[in-house]
């Protein structure tokens, strides 16, 4: 690997790892918060945003998410308002100490609007695009497992600011999402209002305008949740 191509792949793996640590802490924050289930005047932007466009699946709503992502959610799940959001937002970035201004969180949804309650969140956001499909399937294993062991090393101690731990290894890996390639890192983490063992999976996708980042979470307790977790999974369509 010769040196340009070198330093365009550090700066990639680094920029992996900024994106899935302060999204993962974001994500994380949410769990001790009520969600609104009414969107106010001031949230329009927000509702337009992350509209639904139509139900495939009976029970789901489908939701655009922005830049031709879209994805179907239960029927009864919330999404954040866009005041809670940026307040989490804020919470994040004091806990990472990485700042969040070139992302926009686009949906963000939980499957109850009281977080002692809540089993499972989606979240969306997108970010300046800083590498394509071709950058990640150049990826070798080692730069994968570098990638795992600074995330590891990174999310440890910002999740002990916020009451949780990890509980696994995290694993990263090359993934598909609808057959759009993606950085997939997965583990499990204890619950910020409980014991239980949470999985969390925090998807990267180049798209032709921005990155995307899908970061699903849910309890392992309920397999309810989990099955809704696969179907949003399943349902994420590019258009």
């Amino acid at each position: 690997m010769n040196g340009i191509v070198m330093t365009k792949t550090k700066g990639l793996l680094l920029l992996v790892v900024l994106v899935i640590v302060v999204n993962v802490i974001f994500f994380f924050a949410a769990d001790d918060k009520k969600t609104k289930q009414e969107t106010s005047n001031t949230d329009a932007a927000h509702a337009q945003t992350a509209a639904a466009v139509d139900a495939p699946h009976q029970g789901y709503q489908r939701h655009q998410a922005g830049y031709g992502l879209s994805l179907e959610l239960p029927e009864t799940w919330v999404l954040m308002s866009a005041e809670q959001t940026k307040e989490l937002e804020k919470v994040s970035e004091s806990v990472t100490g990485i700042s969040r201004d070139d992302k926009a969180i686009s949906l963000s949804a939980n499957a109850n609007k009281d977080g002692k309650l809540n089993t499972a969140t989606v979240r969306v956001v997108f970010t300046d695009k800083s590498f394509g499909k071709d950058d990640l399937l150049h990826l070798t294993r080692s730069n994968i497992d570098d990638v795992c062991e600074v995330i590891s090393s990174s999310l440890t101690p910002s999740l002990e600011k916020i009451n949780s731990t990890l509980t696994s290894a995290v694993t990263c890996s090359l993934s598909t999402v609808n057959n759009t390639p993606a950085f997939l890192a997965e583990f499990h983490r204890k619950g910020i209002l409980d014991n239980d063992d949470w999985e969390v999976k925090s998807y990267q996708l180049p798209l032709a305008e921005k990155t995307a980042v899908l970061t699903v979470t849910y309890n392992v307790t309920s397999q309810a949740s989990k099955n809704e977790i696969d179907t949003v999974l399943h349902s994420v369509k590019f258009n």
